[in-house]
């Protein structure tokens, strides 16, 4: 270990290994939540956590440029080193120390995710997501080192969330609606997919680790360059070929645009109980329970069916309620939301044309009602005014009378705000 933290110190090496295990823990925090956890997940939450691993990137880049100013003199018997040598040794000890720090919080929750099924791909983004903790670690001490201080106190976290934040702002402006993408080359995505019947792309991960490795030593070959005795235009030429080659492989991904997610089609896994039947994806089979309690609220309301109301995450059933393959909130939370969309698809909202007429708007403003009402009936608040109907506050056997008088409407999305007022 000793040999690896040359020339780090030993107490910055554990200070990083502290502060890298305690932003790990946080990071990681929503992994141990009510909701199921694969490896999909896990590795969207790094992913778009990554920032976490960058301040502690930027810390160690700003600490270990020290040595490199040209007023620091090494006393005593440590030997004189070239820069190469130096700068390896600083990245690749606070690498070591980010490792260490991450490696008990972040082998926890993989542990976890191990228990669904695991697919190459998803191993591939996990080194995909490590890759890139390594070009930001290379690029903060890079920038760290070449910004005379103090400025590389600010100049340092600028470039780093720029490195982080840049194509993914560049891919929603400049190449929005042009068919082009600039993700594969960024650190984060700002999307959290891929969830539900969808899986990262082998051959794109591959290809991020590529770019990101390739970036890390193009960047630290650059800074050394730059800190040598060589004249000024072999200096810039240089650091301009080292630094061409991730660049292009940038460009050319970004106008090639790698498909990121693929579809992985395979069975739902579906649990019937009390006329609700539950269709997820096999990785959400332990939040079916709490989906389906969401959606019982509101059937309990309806009249009895001799086929279940299918919810579902899945896609497969064309009359299903499709609930979103996502689940983002705390289990009360998303039973909530459940009932709600149930609500809606059951009040006929989700039928309902554009608003064109008077007539339409008419048969939109019954449906949110009948919705509200619905809500209002399981006990939930309605989020809308219901006055003008007695219909949430009736007994259940006249309400289901009512409900199957006006079935047909109800689907089509076809009810009369009178009709609310019988």
């Amino acid at each position: 270990m000793r040999r690896i933290m040359e020339p780090m110190g030993s107490r910055l090496w554990w200070s990083l290994v502290v502060a890298t295990a305690v932003i790990s823990v946080a990071a990681t925090r929503e992994l141990w939540d009510w909701r199921p956890v694969d490896l999909r997940r896990v590795v969207v939450t790094l992913r778009e956590g990554v920032g976490l691993w960058a301040a502690v990137a930027v810390v160690a880049g700003v600490i270990n440029s020290f040595p490199h100013r040209t007023n620091h003199v090494v006393v005593g018997r440590i030997p004189p080193r070239g820069q190469w040598h130096v700068v390896v040794h600083q990245v690749g000890a606070s690498l070591w120390a980010m490792a260490a720090g991450s490696a008990l919080p972040l082998s926890a929750v993989m542990v976890r995710a191990a228990r669904q099924d695991v697919s190459l791909a998803q191993a591939v983004a996990v080194v995909a997501w490590m890759s890139s903790v390594v070009m930001i670690t290379a690029v903060a001490h890079a920038v760290a080192i070449l910004v005379a201080p103090p400025g590389n106190l600010l100049v340092t976290p600028v470039v780093v969330l720029i490195l982080i934040t840049g194509l993914v702002t560049l891919n929603e402006t400049a190449l929005a609606n042009t068919g082009h993408s600039s993700l594969l080359a960024s650190p984060t995505w700002g999307l959290l997919a891929p969830v539900g019947y969808w899986d990262f792309n082998t051959r794109t991960e591959a290809l991020r680790i590529v770019l990101f490795m390739l970036t890390a030593l193009a960047v630290s070959a650059a800074v050394v360059e730059m800190r040598s005795d060589d004249p000024p235009l072999k200096r810039a030429g240089w650091t301009a070929g080292y630094l061409m080659a991730p660049t292009a492989l940038v460009v050319t991904a970004t106008l090639m645009t790698p498909v990121l997610v693929v579809p992985r089609p395979g069975p739902g896994a579906c649990q019937s109980k009390a006329g609700v039947m539950v269709c997820v994806h096999p990785s959400q089979v332990a939040a079916t329970e709490t989906i389906r309690q969401g959606a019982a609220r509101i059937v309990a309301q309806l009249p009895a069916r001799n086929t279940p109301i299918i919810v579902t995450q899945t896609h497969a059933h064309p009359t299903g309620i499709d609930i979103g393959s996502t689940l983002l909130l705390g289990r009360d939370a998303e039973r909530d939301r459940i009932s709600l969309e149930v609500a809606q698809a059951m009040a006929g909202l989700r039928s309902c044309p554009v608003i064109g007429s008077e007539e339409d708007a008419d048969h939109v403003e019954a449906a949110d009602m009948l919705s509200a009402v619905l809500l209002a009936r399981a006990g939930m608040e309605p989020g809308r005014p219901i006055e003008g109907t007695n219909l949430a506050t009736v007994g259940d056997a006249a309400f289901q009378r009512w409900w199957t008088q006006h079935e047909r409407p109800i689907e089509e999305c076809s009810l009369a705000t009178a009709a609310l007022q019988e």
